[in-house]
């Protein structure tokens, strides 16, 4: 496994081994071209500081991210009865409060 913090500009598949060509800048600027098995393009998100507010006025706690806390099997339970999280605000990395 790698992680590449990039700008990816191309994704290409090879026909014969079904592998992806990416070609990206990198960190420094430099323009790379990589062959993969396997390619996973995420965007990373922050919480915005209204959210966390918002949460916070509303008395939910938060990750040490600032995204609402919730847990593995109630991925939409805050810690507030009947408030309910979803969208951006809900971190889908790391969702373990109880």
């Amino acid at each position: 496994m790698k992680y590449v913090r990039c700008m990816v500009s191309r994704a290409v598949e090879d026909p014969v081994t079904r592998n992806l060509s990416i070609s990206y800048v990198d960190q420094t600027g430099e323009i790379k071209e990589e062959e993969f098995d396997m390619v996973v393009l995420s965007v990373g998100m922050v919480p915005s500081a209204a959210s966390k507010s918002l949460g916070k006025k509303l008395g939910i706690e938060l990750d040490p991210h600032g995204f609402a806390a919730t847990s593995t099997f109630s991925p939409l339970t805050t810690s507030r009865p009947g408030i309910y999280v979803c969208g951006v605000f809900q971190d889908q990395r790391i969702s373990r409060r109880r």
